[in-house]
C-alpha cells in the first residue's frame, strides 16, 4: 500500500497550481499528485497538463461542482487507478508549505491511530497565525450571529466556535474541525465517512467532516510547531462578488444545521434564511453609498435646525435684553480651557476676581462624558471655592470618535439659544461658530477673546486651518482681545491683520494673599533639592534634568503636577532614585512648596507654543525670592535680572551649580515687578477692559 497521495484541487489559479505542483514533486514523502482542474474557465487545464510526469497526473472535471465534488472527483481517480493509500492529502494551490511539516502530520497519524485528520498551524499571508486554523463544532445559534451585521454588533460575540487564544497555544491542539486549505487525512477513515459531502458547493465540508468523525469517536489534530502559510480565497476573491459568496456560505450553513446538527429545528432554520435575505437589506444600510446620503440628509437637517435657533433667538431677544437690564450684577461666562479641578491658573483666578468686583460669573468648561474619560483622579485637585457668585459648571460632550458625537453639533448650537450671559468670555476658539457669534450679537450679549497660548499649536495639523477660520471669527466679533503675552499680541496682530488697539496686554501673576498666609507643605522633601511646579508635558525638558541628576546623586528633585498622557510612559519608566513625581498639589500648599525648595525649576523646550507663554509659576517662585533655573525665551526678559538661564544640557548644569550658591537680592526692580505682578494689580486692567 502507498503512503501518501496529494490532491490538489485548481480553479482559476493556475500560476499558484504550478508552483505548489513543483515543490510537492520534490518531496520525497508525497508518492503520487493529482491535479484536478475544476473546469476552469481561464483554460487552466490546458497549461497544468504540461506538469505532467511520472509522479503528477493532471485531469479535469466535466463541471465545477465546487470544492467538495472536486477534491473527491481527485480521491477517486487515485485509488481507482493507482491503488488504496494509507494517507490522503488535501491541498489548496495557494499555500506555502514544507516537507518537515507534511512528514510531521504523517508520522503522527502512525503513532495516534484515533486521529483522523492532522494538520499544521495556519498562518496567514502576513505570517501571523490564522484564528480559524481549528475550531469547535458550529452551533445554529453561533451562525445566525454570524449571518447579521445587526446582530455581530448587538452580541459582539462573533466567531464563537473559535477556541480562545490560551488554548490554541499548545503543543499539540485536539479540535473538532480542520481548515480545508491543507490537511492529511487518514484514508481509512476519510473513506469510513464517506469523503466530502457534495451537497455543498462552497463553505462548510471541514465542518460536516468534523462532525462525521466526531460521531465516529474519532479526533483532529493541529500541530502547533509546524506552518503553513494561506494567501486565502484566491479563486474564489476572483469569480465571486462578497453576496455571492454569502449566499453560498448561508445555503452550506443551512444544508449543514438540517443535515449534521443535532440541535437545529425548524424555527431555528426558519430564522437562518431571514437573517440570509435581511443581509441584502443590511449591506445596503451600512454600505458607504447610504452613509454618504445619510450624512447629506443629516447636513440639511442641521442647516434647517439653526436657522430655527436663530429665528427664535431673534424673537426672544427684546424679552432677554429686559432681563438683563433689571437684574443686579451683571452675569458673565467664563468659558474656559481648563477643568475647575486642575492645578491652580489664570483661568481660576480671572473669575474670582470678577466675582469680588462685581459679576456672577459661571466658569464652563468641557468634559466628555464619564464612560468616555480616562480616569483622571491622580491628576485633579479639589480647588474648593466658597465664592457664592461663582458657578461651576460643566459641558459634557461626545469625544470625536464616537459615533454620537454627532449630537454635539445639535447640542452646541441649542444651548446657545438659552445664555442670557451680559458678557461671553471666550477662551479657545474651538469654543464658537459663526451661529455662535450671530446668535450672540442678535441677543446684545458682549463677546471677548482671552489668548493664553499659541492655540492653534495645540491642534494635529491636518484640522489647524479649521482652526484658524473659528479664531478669525472669534475676534472680528470680539469686543475685546485679552492676551497674556506681548508674544501673542503679535502673533495675532500679524496673522488677523487686527487692529492693535483691539488687543488688551495683561500679563499672569501670583496671589499675594495666599502667599503671605501659606500653609505648610504637605510634601516630605529631602535637601538640598531643586523643585518644579505645573504640568508634565512634551515641553518638559527631560533630558538636561536626568543628565544633571545622574552625576549629582546627593541632589534631589521633585516634579510636582499633572503628568500628560503623552509623556507617561517616559517619565513611568525612569529609574533614577533622586528624582520623584509627588503627583499635583492644591494651590494652597504651593507657597509653603516653594518655601521648602533650595532651587526653582522652569526647564522648557521651546518651540512655537512656549515662546508666546508667560509663565505663572515664575512670578510665585520669585515671590519667595528663590533662585531660578529657566530655559530663555523672548518672553522672560522681564525676569533677566533674577533668573538664571541656559541653552542646552552643558549650560544647565552650570545653571543649577550657580542656583545652588545664589541668593535673590532685595533690589528696586525686583520689588517693582513683585509689586505689578499681583492678580489684584493685573486684574484692575482686566476689569476696564471688560467694562
Amino acid at each position: 500500500m502507498k503512503k501518501l497521495g496529494m490532491v490538489v484541487l485548481n480553479y482559476n489559479d493556475c500560476e499558484n497550481t504550478k508552483r505548489i505542483c513543483k515543490e510537492y514533486e520534490k518531496m520525497k514523502i508525497i508518492d503520487r499528485i493529482i491535479i484536478v482542474d475544476n473546469n476552469s474557465p481561464d483554460n487552466s487545464f490546458q497549461s497544468l497538463l504540461k506538469l505532467k510526469s511520472k509522479k503528477v497526473d493532471v485531469i479535469q472535471t466535466d463541471t465545477n461542482k465546487g470544492y467538495a465534488a472536486g477534491n473527491n472527483f481527485g480521491i477517486h481517480y487515485l485509488e481507482d487507478k493507482y491503488g488504496e493509500f494509507q494517507y490522503i492529502g488535501i491541498s489548496n494551490p495557494d499555500i506555502y508549505i514544507d516537507s518537515k511539516a507534511i512528514e510531521a502530520c504523517v508520522d503522527y497519524l502512525e503513532k495516534h491511530k484515533k486521529v483522523a485528520i492532522c494538520a499544521p498551524k495556519m498562518l496567514n499571508v502576513n505570517g501571523v497565525e490564522h484564528p480559524l486554523s481549528g475550531w469547535q463544532l458550529r452551533s445554529i445559534r453561533g451562525d445566525i450571529w454570524d449571518s447579521s451585521i445587526l446582530l455581530t454588533r448587538i452580541v459582539k460575540r462573533p466567531h464563537i466556535e473559535m477556541y480562545d487564544s490560551e488554548y490554541m497555544n499548545q503543543k499539540e491542539i485536539k479540535v473538532d474541525c480542520v481548515a480545508g486549505s491543507f490537511f492529511i487525512a487518514r484514508n481509512s477513515i476519510f473513506k469510513e465517512i464517506g469523503y466530502f459531502d457534495e451537497n455543498t458547493f462552497l463553505y462548510f465540508e471541514e465542518d460536516i467532516l468534523g462532525n462525521k468523525i466526531n460521531k465516529l469517536g474519532y479526533y483532529n489534530v493541529i500541530l502547533n510547531q509546524y506552518k503553513f502559510t494561506h494567501l486565502e480565497s484566491v479563486s474564489v476573491d476572483r469569480t465571486m462578488n462578497f453576496m455571492k459568496k454569502f449566499k453560498n456560505l448561508q445555503k452550506s450553513k443551512i444544508y449543514y444545521h438540517k443535515n449534521y446538527d443535532d440541535n437545529s429545528n425548524i424555527f431555528k432554520i426558519w430564522i437562518m434564511y431571514f437573517f440570509t435575505y435581511f443581509r441584502y437589506i443590511e449591506q445596503f444600510l451600512f454600505s458607504e453609498k447610504f452613509h454618504s446620503f445619510c450624512r447629506k440628509i443629516g447636513e440639511i437637517i442641521f442647516r434647517f435646525y439653526k436657522c430655527i435657533i436663530l429665528i427664535l433667538a431673534t424673537i426672544t431677544s427684546p424679552i432677554a435684553f429686559l432681563y438683563r437690564k433689571l437684574r443686579f450684577r451683571k452675569k458673565v461666562l467664563y468659558y474656559s480651557v481648563v477643568n475647575w479641578k486642575w492645578i491652580k491658573q489664570r483661568p481660576h483666578f480671572v473669575p474670582l476676581y470678577l466675582c469680588d468686583n462685581g459679576y456672577r460669573v459661571d466658569y464652563m468648561y468641557d468634559e466628555p462624558y464619564k464612560k468616555y474619560l480616562p480616569k483622571q483622579d491622580h491628576i485633579l485637585v479639589n480647588n474648593h471655592q466658597n465664592n457664592k457668585h461663582l458657578k461651576i459648571k460643566k459641558f459634557k460632550y461626545y469625544p470625536y470618535h464616537v459615533k454620537a458625537s454627532r449630537l454635539n453639533r445639535f447640542i452646541f448650537v441649542t444651548r446657545v439659544l438659552f445664555f442670557n450671559y451680559d458678557k461671553i468670555i471666550f477662551t479657545n476658539p474651538k469654543q464658537v461658530s459663526n451661529l455662535f457669534m450671530t446668535v450672540l450679537k442678535v441677543k446684545g450679549t458682549k463677546i471677548y477673546y482671552e489668548c493664553m497660548d499659541n492655540y492653534i499649536y495645540w491642534e494635529p495639523e491636518n484640522v489647524r486651518y479649521l482652526f484658524h477660520g473659528n479664531e478669525g471669527w472669534l475676534i472680528k466679533n470680539s469686543n475685546k482681545i485679552i492676551v497674556s503675552s506681548l508674544g501673542l499680541k503679535k502673533m495675532l496682530i500679524k496673522k488677523y491683520d487686527c487692529d492693535s488697539e483691539k488687543i488688551v496686554l495683561i500679563r499672569n501673576g501670583y496671589d499675594k494673599e495666599i502667599f503671605q498666609n501659606y500653609e505648610k507643605t504637605p510634601l516630605k522633601m529631602k535637601h538640598p533639592n531643586a523643585v518644579y511646579i505645573g504640568t508634565i508635558d512634551e515641553w518638559f525638558d527631560f533630558d538636561s534634568l536626568i543628565k544633571y541628576a545622574r552625576k549629582n546623586k546627593e541632589k534631589y528633585f521633585y516634579i510636582i503636577g499633572p503628568i500628560g498622557w503623552t509623556v507617561e510612559p517616559k517619565v513611568k519608566a525612569m529609574k533614577e532614585e533622586n528624582i520623584f513625581f509627588p503627583g499635583p498639589i492644591e494651590h494652597k500648599y504651593v507657597p509653603g512648596t516653594i518655601e521648602e525648595s533650595d532651587v526653582m525649576l522652569l526647564p522648557f523646550i521651546v518651540n512655537e507654543l512656549i515662546e508666546d507663554v508667560d509663565p505663572v509659576k515664575v512670578y510665585e517662585y520669585l515671590y519667595l525670592k528663590k533662585p531660578v533655573v529657566s530655559t530663555y525665551w523672548k518672553e522672560l526678559d522681564q525676569f533677566k535680572d533674577f533668573v538664571i538661564f541656559y541653552e542646552n544640557r552643558n549650560d544647565f548644569s552650570k545653571a543649577m551649580n550657580q542656583a545652588f550658591k545664589t541668593k535673590l537680592s532685595d533690589t528696586k526692580n525686583y520689588q517693582k515687578l513683585m509689586f505689578e505682578s499681583t492678580w489684584d494689580e493685573r486684574l484692575k486692567k482686566y476689569l476696564e477692559a471688560i467694562k
